[in-house]
Formats: C-alpha cells, sequence, structure tokens
C-alpha cells in the first residue's frame, strides 16, 4: 500500500473513533415544556322519549286497525332526547337500514318517496339534511317520518300485504362542516 493510502485509512479510522465509533455527532440543542393541554371529546346521543304517533290526512290512526291505500301520507311523529356537545357538530337524521321489513312490493311503494326530518328549539337546520344542536347538553326535539303511497296507475302486487315498522331505529348521524 502506498503512503497516500495508508494515511487515508488512518484518517477514517481517527474520525471513526473521535466519532465515538460510528455513534452520535455532538451539537447543541435544548427543549421546553409548552403546556400543550387536554383534548376533550364531545357526546352525541339519542333516545326515544313517550310514545310516538301516527296521523293521516283526518287524524291520529292505530295502525292495528287502519288500512292504507294509494294516495294516503302518513306521518309519524316521535319526540327524542338529544345530547351533544362538541364544537362544530353537525349531523343528519335518518331512519336505520332493515326499519321496513315485509311485503318487498308495499315497502318499495312507502318508500319511494318517504321524508324524514327533526325540528326543536335548540336545534339549527343548516340545510342540505345537516343540522346542530345551539347549545350543548340535553335538549328535546321532534322527528316526523312522512311516508306517502301516491295515487296513480300501479300494478296490484301490493294489495292485501303488510309491513312491518317494529324495528324502526332513528339515527343521528355526525358529518363533516
Amino acid at each position: 500500500m502506498n503512503k497516500l493510502t495508508k494515511g487515508a485509512i488512518a484518517a477514517a479510522a481517527g474520525v471513526v473513533l473521535l466519532l465515538g465509533g460510528g455513534g452520535t455527532l455532538a451539537y447543541w440543542n435544548a427543549s421546553t415544556s409548552v403546556g400543550a393541554g387536554t383534548i376533550q371529546s364531545g357526546n352525541l346521543a339519542v333516545a326515544a322519549s313517550g310514545t310516538g304517533a301516527w296521523e293521516d290526512a283526518d287524524g291520529v290512526i292505530d295502525l292495528a286497525t287502519f288500512r292504507a291505500v294509494p294516495g294516503d301520507e302518513l306521518t309519524f311523529t316521535q319526540d327524542l332526547t338529544i345530547t351533544a356537545s362538541g364544537d362544530n357538530l353537525l349531523f343528519t337524521v335518518g331512519i336505520a337500514d332493515g326499519a321496513f321489513t315485509g311485503d318487498a312490493d308495499l315497502i318499495a311503494e312507502l318508500t319511494a318517496d318517504a321524508q324524514i326530518s327533526i325540528s326543536g328549539t335548540n336545534l339549527t337546520d343548516l340545510g342540505s339534511g345537516k343540522y346542530a344542536v345551539a347549545n350543548a347538553g340535553t335538549t328535546t326535539a321532534t322527528v316526523t317520518v312522512t311516508v306517502s303511497w301516491p295515487f296513480g296507475p300501479l300494478d296490484n302486487d301490493s294489495k292485501n300485504k303488510s309491513v312491518s315498522l317494529s324495528n324502526a331505529v332513528v339515527t343521528l348521524t355526525q358529518v363533516a362542516s
């Protein structure tokens, strides 16, 4: 080996030893605690309050004895207790899948134009199906579900059939702003 190569190897070995065998290179640094605080999550919960009621154009109906026909519009109202807290908390209201069970033809007729809305003194309707609770805490609201059975030329497959709504579940789902 020539002297230049031997010198380069010796210099490299010296640097490795100075660096702690390939460890760390010392340099200045500093840190401080910034006391970033605590993040608290919000809440969105809903519970039925009392018993809901169905109505048609003539008033309250008893689903056990009422027989719907094309042209009927039926409205269900139910009071709810909503617990909500969270800055920027927006939600939609809906009916969970599986709410209507029974005859598929009658379900199709009744749900084609079904509408759901919610109202209350502490709720703000933001449009596009979005709602907000104006003041955090617990509030009472009323959910309204309207089922319209259009009048017009229909097939007769939905005669003498039934649809159960006993699995109906109202959902509040948080959405982005």
